[in-house]
């Protein structure tokens, strides 16, 4: 929150949102990580995508998430990074580590963590001959609040 506060005022800071804008980025914080909530009144707000999750490594898990959803195109695909990567880890692997900042097994630890509880999905394309070959890395979250959805 430090940084938001920082960027009030800040002509041209990427930070220094109008009131609706921050209201959208707050309303993406909830439906990815929100924990769920009951109200004074009765209703109920319910807990985001993995906003239940409460065990070791969630906060490494939300904040993966959370930079998964906001790399994610509308059809729910995210663009994984370039040049050389580890083959035993994969890509998309290696993507997630280099979004949180660690090492490739710390990344596909995540990712695992993340496609068990079907969040992200890992879409193997196929060659000619029948060989696993590409991995695209999906969120479908992201597509579904589109209006798409995701093949496996």
């Amino acid at each position: 929150m430090l940084p938001l506060w920082a960027a009030q005022g800040v002509v041209g800071h990427r930070l220094n949102l109008a009131k609706k804008e921050y209201a959208t980025l707050q309303r993406l914080f909830e439906a990815v990580m929100a924990p769920g909530w009951k109200h004074r009144d009765g209703s109920v707000t319910p807990a985001g995508l993995i906003g239940t999750r409460t065990v070791r490594g969630a906060a490494t898990d939300r904040l993966a998430l959370l930079l998964l959803v906001l790399e994610a195109r509308e059809s729910g695909r995210v663009r994984q990074c370039g040049g050389t990567v580890d083959t035993k880890r994969g890509r998309a692997a290696v993507t997630v580590a280099r979004l949180l900042g660690c090492s490739a097994s710390a990344g596909e630890r995540v990712l695992e963590r993340l496609e068990d509880r079907e969040l992200v999905l890992r879409v193997r394309l196929r060659t000619a001959s029948k060989m696993a070959h590409r991995t695209r890395l999906m969120v479908p979250a992201v597509a579904a609040a589109h209006g798409r959805t995701v093949g496996r």
